[in-house]
């Protein structure tokens, strides 16, 4: 995908105050686009870092909250907390079809050593805080392999949303906003003991944050 799959989220958080930036590196084809070392995507990163001289937060939807996660943990120091929506970094990349695609597009084979280094590491726990929006009705990826591992700055929060359709679900985008008010707040997310909760149900007026966040 492109930019333009994030424009609904983007200017949705925008409207709410925030300094949004988009990924501008053109549609996502893997390590053909970020690099096999992330190089690219690192430096796009560094310098939206430098314009907002504080930490940033980092929100990648499937492949991108991967992504995200490896750029999170090479340089921690510039990463307030990452966000991911139905991103399967716990899972086995051959468990589906998609990695051929995948390797195809990218021309970036997932056995050679620094893939599997790679997906080794995304299955550790992340050194900043850390959410993943999981749906048990993603329909594309196992809502099991987007499960953060239970430390005291993780959390794993279940919504309903179909794959294709995080960036763009009311109740998604009104959770992401209710996470980034509480790191601006300065408050570190604690430990989710929720993983087999319900899909939570939103309820949002004015003076009133969703339930069940």
């Amino acid at each position: 995908m492109t930019d333009r799959s994030t424009i609904v989220l983007r200017h949705y958080l925008r409207f709410l105050g925030y300094q949004v930036h988009a990924w501008d590196l053109g549609r996502n084809l893997g390590a053909k686009t970020i690099g096999v070392h992330n190089e690219r995507l690192i430096e796009r990163i560094k310098s939206v870092h430098h314009l907002a001289q504080q930490p940033v937060t980092l929100i990648g939807w499937s492949m991108g909250g991967i992504m995200a996660r490896m750029v999170a943990r090479r340089h921690p120091q510039m990463i307030r907390q990452v966000i991911s929506l139905g991103s399967p970094f716990v899972g086995d990349p051959f468990a589906s079809n998609a990695f051929e695609i995948y390797e195809r597009l990218s021309g970036h084979s997932l056995r050679a050593p620094i893939a599997q280094a790679q997906i080794a590491q995304s299955k550790l726990p992340l050194p900043v805080p850390a959410i993943s929006f999981y749906s048990k009705s993603d329909g594309i990826v196992s809502w099991r392999a987007c499960l953060e591992p239970n430390t005291p700055t993780a959390r794993n929060i279940p919504v309903r949303s179909a794959h294709c359709s995080f960036g763009f679900s009311a109740e998604v985008l009104l959770a992401i906003a209710d996470r980034l008010a509480v790191a601006s707040a300065g408050i570190e997310p604690t430990a989710s003991r929720d993983k087999q909760r319900r899909p939570m149900r939103i309820s949002y007026d004015v003076d009133r944050r969703p339930e069940g966040i």
